[in-house]
């Protein structure tokens, strides 16, 4: 009989054989839909588009584009449990560059909308990138259009 342990343990080893020296999961193309990259979140960022094809891969001229970070929680970048804004402008900023009409960063916060949207600086960091708009969705059950955003859609 194989312990939980000895399970997880040769689970994991052959899990990492398997994806030894692949630097993503890639489709028969060559196009990568996954790419994990560290360093500092806006060159990270931006490299980590670069592996995937641009953002032209996914953005085309003309389009609305939704992001959607997780900005749920009142806490700063340095915390870890939000997405760094660095990454949310760089990302915005990049579907700007390929045409986008607009973006929308918009999340449905587990804490208080306006607290996430100060603290998490994804607001403050996008507010100079024009056509894009960040949004908390405040209420409970509003999964439609939040009066935030009437008249710019």
């Amino acid at each position: 009989m194989i312990t939980r342990r000895e399970f997880l343990k040769t689970s994991a080893a052959g899990v990492a054989l398997g994806l030894a020296g692949r630097p993503a999961f890639s489709s028969a193309k060559d196009e990568f839909d996954l790419v994990v990259i560290s360093g500092e979140p806006t060159a990270a960022t931006k490299k980590a588009l670069e592996a995937m094809g641009g953002i032209s891969r996914f953005v085309k001229k003309g389009q609305r584009v939704v992001l959607k970070p997780n900005m749920s929680f009142a806490n700063p970048p340095e915390w870890g449990s939000t997405t760094h804004p660095s990454v949310v402008v760089t990302v915005a900023q990049a579907c700007i560059e390929a045409g986008a009409q607009q973006v929308v960063v918009l999340d449905h916060p587990l804490r208080r909308a306006e607290l996430c949207l100060e603290r998490t600086g994804i607001r403050d960091a996008c507010k100079n990138i024009k056509g894009v708009y960040v949004v908390a969705l405040a209420e409970k059950n509003s999964f439609g259009q939040s009066e935030s955003l009437k008249g710019k859609l």
